[in-house]
């Protein structure tokens, strides 16, 4: 079930996609809509062997992962420089912003906070000022960033596993 209490909508992005924006100002720390999707594991993933479930799959732990559940949650893009995170308890994940959102705008969460297996990568265009270009498992992130994403609770324990 998606919980988004009339925060959202989804909408055209400059990058010519779709994305998921703000239908009104949110304020840091709001827990703005739950995802969904059937919990699978790797080796199901794997066997499906196809790019658009995997690039439309969140992992939720060592070897567990949300597929598509071809609702809005997945048109959240990702971004280097995130407004959002996600926030995983259990089978619950919940997108939560970063700092306060201004009606219109486009929310995004860095994919790689939630990545802890080795393999998939996916070119970033996100545009920031810091992007990295590739999207990829967490370990690999710049150092500064990992200690930033820890110390604000961004990065649930399995990905900061080494």
């Amino acid at each position: 079930m998606i919980r988004a209490k009339g925060l959202v909508r989804l909408g055209n992005t400059k990058h010519k996609g779709k994305g998921v924006f703000a239908k009104i100002d949110i304020k840091k720390g709001t827990a703005i809509l739950e995802f969904a999707g059937k919990v699978v594991d790797r080796k199901w993933l794997e066997e499906k062997n196809s790019l658009r479930i995997e690039n439309h799959s969140m992992q939720i732990g060592p070897n567990k992962f949300f597929g598509p559940s071809k609702k809005i949650d997945d048109y959240i893009n990702h971004s280097c420089n995130p407004n959002c995170y996600v926030e995983i308890k259990g089978r619950r994940v919940m997108l939560v912003s970063l700092r306060n959102l201004k009606q219109g705008e486009e929310l995004n969460w860095d994919y790689s906070t939630t990545i802890w297996h080795d393999g998939w990568t996916m070119r970033c265009h996100c545009g920031s000022k810091n992007c990295r270009h590739i999207i990829g498992n967490f370990s690999y992130l710049p150092e500064k960033t990992k200690k930033k994403y820890i110390r604000l609770g961004m990065v649930p324990k399995y990905a900061q596993r080494p």
